[in-house]
């Protein structure tokens, strides 16, 4: 994807975020306190948080059935679902890595926090936080290689070149795909939070 193109996704999804509220509350005239009218609406950023984190990890499951094939009966359901967890928390930190050039809106910080407070609900290890946090600092390429490597050990994979370059491909390749998940879930009509549990 050309820089032009991300910058006008980027916009549009902007623009889809105005639309439902989902950056910072604005302050009225004289008052250090959001006007209820701006406010976020906490339970749709956290049901499309949710929807979110669900999508890409379908996409993370598909790419990693795809690569792995047969080798999936090396691998346990623990291990395999931790090395998926870690590939999907990569792709989803990686929107805010690319969106830090145009300086990362608070409500995109708040909506995958969401998304990573619901992939560790649903599965504890490896914990989403502490992984950004341990990889957080490095450049792009530096955060991609990280995830791999981890996702590869979950796998026992560690020596597998081939495999290595494919989930390498897949999650540097992955921003277009992944920025149009991220506006399916801020357009579609979404049930309630209890739906959605």
């Amino acid at each position: 994807m050309s820089e032009n193109q991300r910058l006008n996704l980027f916009g549009e999804i902007g623009m889809v975020a105005d639309d439902f509220m989902l950056f910072e509350p604005k302050m009225d005239s004289g008052s250090e306190t959001p006007s209820a009218s701006n406010k976020i609406p906490k339970e749709q950023l956290i049901v499309r948080a949710r929807k979110f984190y669900r999508l890409m990890m379908n996409e993370t499951t598909m790419e990693v059935f795809e690569v792995l094939g047969s080798g999936l009966k090396r691998s346990s359901m623990n291990s395999l679902s931790s090395a998926m967890k870690t590939l999907n928390c990569c792709a989803m930190y990686l929107l805010i890595v690319d969106f830090c050039r145009l300086e990362s809106p608070t409500w995109l910080l708040l909506f995958i926090r969401h998304a990573f407070d619901f992939g560790d609900s649903v599965q504890a290890t490896p914990n989403g936080l502490d992984l950004i946090s341990r990889f957080g600092s490095l450049s792009r390429a530096e955060i991609i290689d990280a995830h791999v490597s981890a996702a590869l050990k979950y796998l026992n994979r560690s020596d597998s070149e081939k495999i290595r370059l494919h989930l390498r491909e897949f999650l540097e390749n992955g921003s277009k795909k992944n920025l149009e998940i991220l506006q399916k879930c801020l357009i579609e009509p979404m049930p309630s939070l209890q739906a959605i549990r």
